[in-house]
């Protein structure tokens, strides 16, 4: 009954937003819809905050944001099929999740164990990934404006996941990305594909025992009160894109698309002030009856080991430009770590 009247209560909120078509003759600024989802309190709460004063400060009264960044722009997926359309929605932030259902080539981002530390994910995404990811959005209808920030992945569950035997048979959700499934999949989960709204209700049920998903989701979306055990496994770093209706977006003014780049703030900024939070949220667990778990490498080894062999099912699974994709990053990654050999030895 709370998802139906959720998605009434959407429904209703979207049939009274203008479109673009609708405001494009009257005076004034041009009305334009942002769709998102951010828990309060968290970090996307002060991004989206930015964005919306950035806009209406810097587009001299050209612009006026309508913010439907709470959920009330439905699911992430209708959403984001409402950005492609650009009737509803002319500006979106999604997740690499939700925005692998337009560009499935995301999904070879978010292999198992790809990444070693955030600076080979800030580098290698602003260095080798950002114009590929730009062409194939494009190719979509979209306009990238820049990256979100959400932070690394983990294991929350009813027990202690220490171990890939850990894992083996246990009933796991995993989000509707192919990366999501591969991952529960290659580890011998029993594989469980839910919305994020099911998670907590399925915990209660026993239909699933665990899963996947970055800290701020875990702590705001309520999952921890169901499942107590946080392994901090690290396995993938989910980041995501803020969109624009490629459409809608070239029938501004160049000041008001330089404006709309910029609003949510930069690369910079989003890193610092979520990696900031997240640290802070991750910090407090403890005290909120979570029992953290911080691997051994030698026990992160042997999640490797396992992992690395099945990226190149994923690769095959996704298609498209995902060969392509997955050598950029190993290659940013070598870039990367010569680098920083460099650096070591000055």
């Amino acid at each position: 009954m709370r998802h139906l009247l959720t998605l009434f209560t959407a429904a209703a909120l979207m049939a009274g937003c203008a479109s673009p078509d609708d405001e494009r003759d009257a005076a004034g600024p041009q009305r334009f819809n942002v769709g998102g989802f951010m828990f309060s309190g968290s970090s996307d709460e002060q991004h989206w905050a930015r964005f919306e004063r950035n806009v209406r400060e810097q587009a001299r009264d050209t612009l006026e944001p309508v913010m439907l960044v709470r959920g009330e722009a439905g699911p992430e997926e209708t959403m984001l099929s409402e950005l492609r359309r650009g009737r509803r929605i002319q500006v979106g932030g999604g997740s690499f999740q939700g925005l692998a259902t337009i560009v499935p080539e995301i999904a070879v981002v978010s292999a198992p164990f790809l990444f070693e530390s955030t600076e080979e994910v800030d580098f290698v995404f602003d260095e080798y990934l950002f114009e590929p990811f730009s062409e194939l959005f494009a190719a979509q209808g979209l306009v990238v404006l820049q990256y979100t920030d959400i932070g690394w992945v983990n294991l929350y569950a009813q027990k202690p996941i220490l171990e890939p035997s850990d894992a083996r048979g246990y009933p796991m959700r995993a989000a509707s990305s192919l990366a999501a499934l591969h991952f529960t999949e290659s580890i011998g989960a029993d594989s469980k594909s839910l919305p994020f709204t099911d998670i907590v209700p399925s915990l209660q049920t026993g239909l699933i025992r665990g899963g996947a998903t970055s800290t701020t989701m875990y702590t705001y979306g309520g999952v921890m009160s169901e499942a107590r055990h946080f392994s901090l496994s690290r396995h993938s770093y989910d980041k995501g894109f803020i969109l624009a209706n490629a459409r809608w977006f070239a029938g501004l003014g160049p000041h008001e698309q330089e404006v709309l780049r910029t609003a949510f703030g930069g690369h910079d900024v989003v890193r610092e002030v979520t990696r900031r939070m997240v640290a802070e949220t991750l910090d407090g667990l403890p005290d909120r009856g979570i029992e953290v778990h911080e691997w051994t490498d030698e026990q992160r080894a042997r999640w490797v080991e396992q992992a690395w062999p099945q990226h190149e099912r994923l690769i095959r699974r996704v298609g498209g430009r995902a060969q392509e994709i997955y050598d950029l990053i190993i290659e940013g990654k070598q870039e990367f770590q010569r680098r920083q050999a460099a650096a070591e030895a000055a």
